[in-house]
């Protein structure tokens, strides 16, 4: 089971464009399906643009957490393809969740899935399966390197969803949040939805919020597998 867990941590990139992959195929190839999710729950005369500007701002929101998370852990930790025996950072949005990253992603999934069929709504719950795994397998590296540290931690912030208790101290802690370079440059995968959402909220079409948004996130993968690959190969000056 562990030996399962590594595997999938190691190609998770892979595996999570994958899932992408495949509920695009179920939500426009395998179905006939046209309406949203979001139209299929407030009806049909729910508008289909305003469904796409929701999903704008999930996009940002989701941005602006991966971008404040990535500045904690810095590039060549967060895009290792194993997880890196390190010191343990708490700072926000570390106070947030314990998963800040995954969190985005799934809040960007969620949005996603808004302006699909429904089919599409396996993004996020195939997405949310395995994050889990990877949770689990995190958490036991992190139990051995850190000991009663990480383990007071765990005790104290939730592992995915934020308490009342969370936010509350999250808030409290906001004025240190900042986003630097390298935080920007690689965890800006959906940055590009958001005006890609925009256009689509005025075409009726996610397929243009994709043709936008597509660059960055190849450009992420791009970055994710040569850093993963060879994580001391490009330096703190260059990223």
């Amino acid at each position: 089971m562990n030996a399962m867990l590594a595997w999938e941590f190691q190609y998770r990139i892979f595996i999570s464009l994958g899932i992408v992959l495949a509920a695009c195929l179920c939500a426009y190839v395998l179905t006939d399906v046209k309406q949203t999710v979001f139209e299929l729950l407030l009806g049909a005369a729910a508008p289909r643009s305003f469904g796409f500007l929701i999903a704008a701002i999930g996009c940002a929101v989701a941005s602006l957490l991966r971008m404040s998370a990535g500045t904690v852990l810095r590039s060549h930790r967060v895009m290792s393809f194993e997880v890196r025996p390190e010191e343990l950072r708490i700072a926000p949005p570390y106070d947030l969740v314990r998963n800040p990253i995954y969190l985005a992603d799934l809040i960007a999934a969620a949005a996603f899935a808004l302006c699909m069929p429904l089919p599409g709504v396996a993004y996020p719950v195939l997405l949310a399966l395995h994050y889990r795994n990877l949770i689990l397998f995190e958490e036991k590296m992190l139990a051995q390197d850190h000991g009663d540290g990480y383990e007071a931690y765990r005790s104290t912030v939730p592992r995915m969803i934020p308490t009342w208790r969370s936010f509350r101290k999250f808030c409290g802690n906001s004025h240190t949040l900042h986003i630097d370079r390298d935080g920007f440059r690689f965890n800006a995968l959906y940055v590009l939805f958001v005006p890609g959402l925009i256009v689509a909220s005025a075409t009726g079409q996610f397929f243009h919020a994709v043709l936008v948004g597509l660059p960055a996130v190849a450009d992420w993968a791009a970055w994710h597998t040569k850093k993963g690959l060879h994580p001391h190969a490009t330096s703190e000056a260059r990223s």
